[in-house]
């Protein structure tokens, strides 16, 4: 490697002499595929020479006959490895354009397989494997015969990764949750974390403004529904209070935890 770093070196200042003021760049970015980028080298617009003065990658200069028309530029030559990211710059003249010819094998695919799923207390743990990742990750919990969303784990964007994470608050008896990419429908299941009573309770049936879940004689939060007499969902969501100001008065019922409880708003 250092042999070919001292060649880029002088290639650089041999380059750098026969470059112009009009010269131009191309930009490119991808992700390595243990493919070479294949690039057509053009005649430079006044048909001396060629098209292009210097190929920078990731800050590196990247050694290349200037005469060649047809350029294979292998990455691997500097360190780069399957999945990770690179930038490359191409320095050329003015009114000549060079050309990637694969560039879809470069392109960037957000994909990623969760392994090692763990529940210990309230912490749950996974891998990623070949992780490719923009969007986060969505954390969700089955309540009520349905999921609900948690949190938004940002992703950590290459290769192989541990996550963690501290869910703020269990429910009573069994806690199912899920991982996912947030825009596709795979879902990746932890074990199930059976917990006792979380004696979850509401300060007041009677309330005017807002209702408050404690635990412990201290504020809570929680998974809730909030339905009136019809059946209807007016409020829904985690928290320890609830706010029902803008709700009509009368008699509702609210679903938390594994509870459920007739609530009086006046």
């Amino acid at each position: 490697m250092d042999t070919f770093r001292k060649f880029a070196l002088n290639i650089a200042v041999f380059i750098s002499f026969f470059s112009g003021l009009n010269a131009q760049q191309t930009y490119f970015e991808g992700v390595y595929s243990e493919k070479k980028i294949i690039i057509n080298n053009p005649l430079s617009a006044d048909l001396f020479g060629t098209c292009i003065h210097r190929i920078t990658i990731n800050g590196e200069i990247y050694p290349f006959n200037i005469s060649d028309n047809y350029l294979e530029v292998d990455l691997s030559l500097l360190s780069i490895r399957k999945g990770e990211l690179f930038s490359m710059t191409i320095d050329h003249e003015s009114g000549c354009v060079p050309i990637i010819y694969n560039k879809n094998d470069f392109k960037f695919k957000e994909g990623v397989k969760f392994i090692s799923l763990k529940a210990d207390g309230n912490k749950l743990s996974w891998q990623s494997q070949s992780e490719v990742l923009l969007s986060s990750l969505l954390l969700e919990l089955k309540f009520r015969d349905k999921w609900v969303k948690i949190a938004e784990i940002s992703s950590n964007g290459m290769g192989n990764q541990n996550y963690e994470y501290i869910v703020p608050f269990l429910l009573s008896g069994k806690n199912q949750f899920r991982i996912s990419k947030s825009n596709t429908k795979q879902y990746y299941y932890f074990p199930v974390i059976d917990m006792t009573e979380q004696h979850y309770k509401i300060a007041s049936n009677s309330v005017t403004k807002h209702i408050n879940i404690i635990k412990n004689n201290k504020p809570a939060v929680t998974c809730y529904e909030l339905k009136d007499l019809h059946g209807v969902i007016v409020k829904k969501g985690i928290d320890g209070t609830i706010d029902v100001s803008n709700l009509k008065n009368g008699f509702y019922k609210l679903y938390f935890d594994t509870k459920e409880e007739v609530i009086i708003k006046k």
